[in-house]
């Protein structure tokens, strides 16, 4: 039911703590970014939801001034917020203005280099602040302000009124599921996110079906109280038909005029590049007519498994130039890359859900994916799946892409028309049905009546 006025619509904390830069720093937006930044633009248009964001004070740099951060980086994005000092004046008339004064050195540290200790000295004076000043205020203007407080990744803030229901967005579980692959801060963020949840209270949104059964399996946590909100690929990942445009890429890239394989990670071991590596080689001995390259787009220091993938390369020195590492590639170069290569190749054991793949697909790129996780929920039958496991059918796979043509325009259509099923605005419709369902929860608590996600 649409809200007549302001006072019937559901009141939402956001928590864009993940999003906004440290200051100083340069905004980049993760994929996880993404996924906050459009949901936050689509539930702003619900006319049943009243949106504010929030800085949840948990950042991982400093909790006061990634606050602060939040409040600029709201009035940026022209989107309401919650703003975290409001409520200092009551406290003490020192607090406003030393914790501006603590942003400002945190502004000028970051971009003057100060040494690690002299920045710790600043987030050690901020959190001192933050524990004499701002608890008792944010939990009072929470109390009154909002309905539902929505942790759009880390976990919520562990003074939130205890009675005031948590929306928990989890990507995946990976963390706890592949601990040779994640780093202690992420497992432990994970673990503080299952243990600041109450069944009987908040809700969860997964990002896929897959990632929804294996929380669970994990937590325990009732899957009646689990959402399933699946992503979409951003408008800019559309068919390029500039020939101009590709060009000037490839001559950056050292392309010419070749043919390629694109792949999209970052080199852990989970996205299982060196076995794309080897079933590129074979696959180009298969059919030495074929001059094509293998395009791999991702930062060699964000991962594991770097090493493992030049050392697969230097196995086979005849083909070695055929391999090209792009980093820093530009969204608008990705669109390209996706509409000009021949197949878009992505054998990860573990995905969440998988976004290069629908990003590929909605560019009408010729897909190979593995069989695993979300990645067949994301593909349907517009793609070529392959055990990821197995090299020599990744290596069969590529073959029959590269050498037919009617294949490759057959994938094209179908991947364009499986992406079209994934939009931002269903997305958040189904986050919407989450605030709902927390809100009616607590509504009915008192009745008995149960409320579960239909």
């Amino acid at each position: 039911m649409l809200a007549e006025n302001d006072q019937d619509m559901l009141r939402v904390a956001y928590d864009v703590s993940s999003v906004v830069p440290s200051p100083g720093g340069k905004r980049v937006v993760t994929g996880i970014g993404r996924v906050i930044e459009e949901h936050l633009a689509s539930l702003r248009k619900n006319p049943a939801l009243s949106i504010k964001v929030v800085g949840a004070f948990g950042g991982d740099w400093n909790p006061i001034i990634t606050s602060l951060s939040s409040e600029r980086w709201a009035a940026s994005a022209c989107a309401p917020s919650i703003p975290s000092l409001r409520t200092f004046r009551a406290r003490a008339k020192i607090a406003e203005p030393a914790a501006n004064w603590l942003y400002q050195l945190e502004e000028r540290a970051a971009r003057g280099g100060q040494t690690k200790s002299a920045r710790q000295r600043i987030v050690l004076l901020a959190t001192a602040l933050l524990r004499k000043f701002v608890h008792g205020s944010v939990e009072l203007q929470l109390s009154e302000e909002v309905d539902l407080f929505h942790a759009t990744f880390r976990a919520p803030p562990d003074w939130l009124p205890p009675a005031l229901p948590r929306i928990a967005t989890v990507h995946d579980v990976i963390p706890l599921r592949i601990l040779e692959e994640s780093t202690p801060d992420a497992t432990g963020m994970l673990k503080a996110l299952l243990s600041s949840l109450d069944p009987a209270r908040d809700v969860v949104v997964a990002v896929s079906n897959f990632t929804k059964q294996d929380f669970c399996d994990l937590s325990g946590f009732p899957p009646d109280r689990v959402v399933v909100a699946h992503l979409s690929a951003g408008p800019c990942f559309r068919p390029v038909e500039d020939p101009n445009a590709l060009a000037e890429l490839r001559a950056r890239l050292g392309l010419q005029d070749d043919p390629f394989l694109l792949s999209v990670a970052n080199p852990q071991p989970r996205k299982n590049i060196p076995l794309l590596v080897r079933s590129f080689f074979h696959a180009a001995a298969r059919v030495p007519a074929w001059n094509g390259r293998l395009v791999l787009v991702g930062n060699p220091k964000a991962g594991w498994g770097g090493e493992v993938i030049d050392q697969e390369v230097a196995k086979h020195p005849d083909f070695a130039n055929r391999v090209i590492r792009a980093r820093g590639v530009s969204d608008a170069d990705l669109a390209l890359l996706y509409s000009g290569c021949e197949a878009f190749v992505f054998p990860s054991t573990y995905e969440g859900f998988g976004l290069p793949v629908l990003e590929a697909l909605q560019c009408a790129a010729p897909v190979i994916c593995s069989n695993r996780s979300s990645l067949p929920e994301v593909a349907g039958d517009a793609a070529v799946m392959v055990d990821p496991k197995d090299g020599t059918a990744l290596t069969e796979a590529i073959v029959e892409v590269i050498s037919n043509p009617e294949r490759r325009e057959e994938l094209k259509t179908l991947g364009v028309r499986q992406a079209a099923r994934f939009t931002w605005e269903g997305s958040a419709e189904s986050v919407a049905k989450a605030y709902m369902l927390a809100h009616e929860s607590r509504r009915s608590k008192r009745d008995g009546n149960p409320v579960v996600a239909k």
